[in-house]
């Protein structure tokens, strides 16, 4: 079996000046497992003080330091993205 997880940025309307994303990413359920731990180590390493399902990265908070990234620097910020 295969877990699909679709995301959507942007505004669907071919009037708005906005452009409209639509991506998904297909992982088999075998390595499902082991790619949900590596995004909760990033969470533990990078927010160490909030609990991992808490947590929602989302590159327009990254680059608008909003949410749980307002009090990294950018330096920090992309370290997440290296990890």
């Amino acid at each position: 079996m295969y877990l699909i997880y679709i995301d959507s940025s942007g505004t669907p309307s071919i009037k708005d000046v906005e452009d409209y994303v639509l991506s998904a990413i297909i992982v088999n359920e075998n390595d499902w497992t082991y790619i949900d731990n590596m995004v909760t180590d990033i969470k533990i390493k990078h927010f160490p003080n909030i609990e991992p399902s808490k947590i929602e990265i989302h590159a327009k908070d990254m680059v608008n330091k909003e949410n749980d990234f307002e009090d990294l620097t950018f330096d920090q910020i992309l370290s997440v993205l290296h990890n």
